[in-house]
């Protein structure tokens, strides 16, 4: 439902001040109210309007989906320009609460990356797969060395 604000996102390579890209982050948040509206407008009469309103938890989680979806790696660097290039007059109220979204987004989605790998090595799957892999090297390389012998014959 949010394909222009993902197409959005992934334009913020072409833009090359970091004003620009900060305003293209509002743009992103605006676009986000637009798709909800078109979404909701045939149901405005079965639903109160005041029902359709987009809180702070559900923008961040639209903003997750975004940032998922637009797959791009960079933009942790995009952020990091942003943020160090810029001042809080630069920004805006507007401006800064939307780029405190994302960049709150992406702060979760390293959680919860962090997270899954100390799950991994407490569960020992990451010593289970490595010595999985070390027993499946040792039987390609017995297998190696025996194709060896039978071409030696």
């Amino acid at each position: 439902p949010y394909i222009s604000a993902i197409n959005l996102f992934r334009s913020i390579k072409k833009y090359k001040t970091r004003f620009e890209k900060i305003l293209l982050i509002a743009a992103i948040s605006d676009q986000i109210m637009e798709s909800a509206d078109s979404f909701w407008k045939d149901m405005e009469p079965y639903i109160e309007k005041d029902f359709l309103f987009i809180e702070s938890d559900e923008m961040m989680s639209i903003f997750l989906y975004i940032i998922i979806q637009a797959q791009m790696p960079e933009i942790l660097i995009f952020c990091k320009i942003i943020n160090n290039f810029t001042t809080q007059f630069t920004r805006g109220f507007n401006i800064s609460y939307n780029y405190t979204l994302l960049e709150a987004s992406l702060d979760y989605i390293n959680e919860l990356k962090d997270a899954k790998e100390i799950y991994l090595k407490q569960n020992g799957f990451i010593e289970a797969r490595r010595s999985i892999l070390d027993a499946s090297n040792q039987r390609i390389s017995r297998l190696s060395s025996g194709l060896g012998q039978v071409k030696d014959l």
